[in-house]
């Protein structure tokens, strides 16, 4: 976490000329407190021969949405597989919860809608958060539901976007920490990872040693100090797309961020589905079709300990609502155990309404030697509703439901 208290001159800047170039770019750094990013102003930006022009942006003016610049060089903590934010999927949430300091978080974050499904993240509700580093477990409150805001283009230069930003008072564990080149020291928490050249890894500041290197935008310097700061006062930190990482202080020194867990993190890991794909091997199902049930199973499904594979040993019921055909067939692959309301089909079978207006209830059968999967449905976000459905009620899931399921 990064300390803001601290008055930087608006006008600070350095600019390095170049007669033979047209374009610049720019370096927005933290100095005590302040977030360094890049602001590409043209298409050189990686050219030598550009004007470069160095200024201040305190982290609490960084907006969600906007990108700052930092590749993590530990590669195990990044999921290159995590998709891009999209302004259209993704919404803006207001958090704020306890420490057990008696001292209040105030959170920012994007979030995909799968991650609001999953924790039905609405005006007044509460997620559970872990945030150890900011002394934080237990329930957080949500104050505002928002669109997502317009997300700064990725211009090639390393950028990742911030997708979250969180506020709160600290008494008794700031540090300064000081660089060989920085005339300035960085005020942080002391749990703050840095990243070690000299170790190849993150270490909290408090833990840094006199003329350990640390990773900075110009190369490696040393750390020269590192003293106690006196609070309270407000700290801020980051959450940084995909890498995880951003710069501080003059130099533009490596530092980690904070991180919220997302659903899959909670639940979903590599022993469930490994679980769940020998449950659907057990039951004959071919490999071709297994990894597209078992991503159904995680989209729909909560609570993934619980969820069951199973061979029918006899013909079962299936209820099912439908709205013949216009958006959803009368034989399909989800329903119930037992009929239900069409109110509880909506709310706690999180049927959503561009999939199905629930004009019709029918009782089918399943025929024996079907595979069932049956468990906890998950929450969705209803886009036609504008609303999340709470989900919570048992589901039958027949992925072979236009072969195996009759009237």
């Amino acid at each position: 976490m990064l300390s803001a208290n601290r008055t930087i001159p608006s006008a600070t800047k350095e600019a390095v000329e170049s007669a033979s170039s047209s374009f610049n770019w720019r370096k927005l750094f933290i100095t005590f407190g302040l977030l360094l990013a890049f602001c590409s102003l043209g298409a050189a930006f990686f050219l030598p021969s550009t004007e470069r022009i160095i200024k201040t942006v305190k982290i609490q003016d960084l907006k969600l949405g906007r990108r700052a610049v930092g590749t993590n060089p530990d590669r195990t903590e990044v999921d290159e597989t995590i998709p891009d934010v999209d302004q259209e999927t993704w919404r803006e949430l207001h958090l704020t919860m306890q420490k057990e300091d008696g001292y209040r978080i105030d959170i920012e974050l994007l979030r995909p809608l799968e991650w609001i499904e999953f924790y039905s993240a609405v005006v007044g509700s509460t997620v559970e958060l872990e945030l150890h580093e900011m002394g934080a477990v237990g329930p957080a409150l949500v104050t505002y539901f928002g669109p997502c805001p317009p997300i700064e283009p990725d211009d090639g230069t390393g950028r990742n976007v911030v997708t979250g930003r969180f506020k709160h008072y600290v008494t008794d564990n700031l540090v300064n920490v000081s660089l060989e080149g920085q005339d300035e020291p960085t005020g942080v928490t002391d749990n703050h990872l840095y990243w070690s050249v000299t170790r190849n890894k993150f270490v909290p500041a408090g833990e840094l040693e006199i003329g350990e290197e640390v990773d900075t935008i110009h190369g490696t310097t040393k750390v020269t100090s590192i003293v106690p700061r006196a609070g309270p006062e407000p700290v801020y930190n980051l959450e940084i797309h995909r890498e995880h990482v951003y710069r501080v202080g003059e130099l533009g020194t490596l530092v980690h961020n904070t991180c919220v867990p997302s659903p899959r993190a909670r639940g979903w890991d590599r022993a469930t589905r490994k679980r769940l794909n020998k449950q659907l091997a057990d039951a004959g199902v071919p490999s071709s079709q297994r990894h597209e049930i078992l991503n159904d199973i995680r989209d729909n499904f909560t609570d993934y300990h619980k969820v069951q594979v199973s061979v029918a040993k006899r013909d079962r019921v299936l209820h099912r609502w439908h709205d013949n055909g216009k958006n959803a067939r009368e034989i399909a692959r989800y329903g119930t155990k037992s009929s239900v309301t069409r109110s509880f089909a909506r709310n706690q079978n999180a049927v959503k309404a561009d999939w199905n207006m629930l004009t019709n209830a029918s009782r089918l059968r399943i025929k024996k030697g079907t595979v069932v999967i049956e468990g906890t449905t998950a929450a969705q976000y209803d886009e036609v509703l504008k609303r999340i459905l709470p989900g919570g009620g048992q589901q039958i899931f027949v992925p072979s439901a236009r072969t195996n399921v009759f009237k």
